[in-house]
């Protein structure tokens, strides 16, 4: 036992959780979206993880999530990020929305540019209730800077996800680009 903690007060049904791979998607061509369908509702917990760039050339692509394919006015979400320009300026931006048609997760570079990152974490999505959605996004953009965003979404119907569309607003994902779903038990 660690001396000075409460690692004694933590279920031991909490650190015996088991990950498994669900999916992983490696793109051989560009595609505007990235999903996972037919979803196995034997887990708790999901986590999305998704490694990419868009073929825009000139700018970067939006990640937008849906749930069961539902692109109604049924998601909200609220983050913020940190903007770190090449000349070591730095610049704090909130952002949020509600009643919106996607969680807007986050950016993708240019292939000119670094990979961009993306970790979705998908809180009891086989309830049948609204499903949190917690993210973070890393994109460097090259000389320009680079940039970190922290943020959470909420799924509102009270229905069971079954499957998940990653959507590259404003430019495909390039051939490349990685997406693998975890279920966390």
């Amino acid at each position: 036992m660690l001396a000075g903690t409460n690692a004694d007060k933590i279920p031991s049904s909490a650190l015996a959780s088991s990950v498994g791979v669900i999916g992983s998607i490696t793109l051989d061509a560009p595609a505007a979206t990235i999903g996972f369908s037919n979803i196995p509702q034997t887990y708790r917990h999901l986590r999305l993880v998704l490694t990419a760039n868009t073929d825009e050339p000139s700018v970067s692509c939006g990640l937008y999530l849906t749930c069961n394919g539902d692109t109604g006015t049924n998601y909200q979400y609220a983050h913020e990020y940190v903007w770190k320009f090449s000349d070591g300026s730095v610049a704090r931006i909130y952002q949020n929305s509600y009643n919106d048609t996607a969680i807007f997760v986050g950016e993708f570079a240019a292939p000119s540019k670094h990979r961009s990152f993306a970790a979705l974490d998908i809180y009891d999505y086989s309830l049948a209730a609204a499903t949190n959605v917690q993210y973070h996004n890393f994109m460097s953009t090259g000389s320009s800077g680079q940039y970190n965003r922290i943020g959470a979404g909420i799924y509102n119907p009270t229905v069971a996800v079954t499957s998940l569309i990653c959507d590259g607003r404003f430019g495909p994902y390039v051939a490349g680009s990685r997406a693998t779903l975890y279920g966390i038990s």
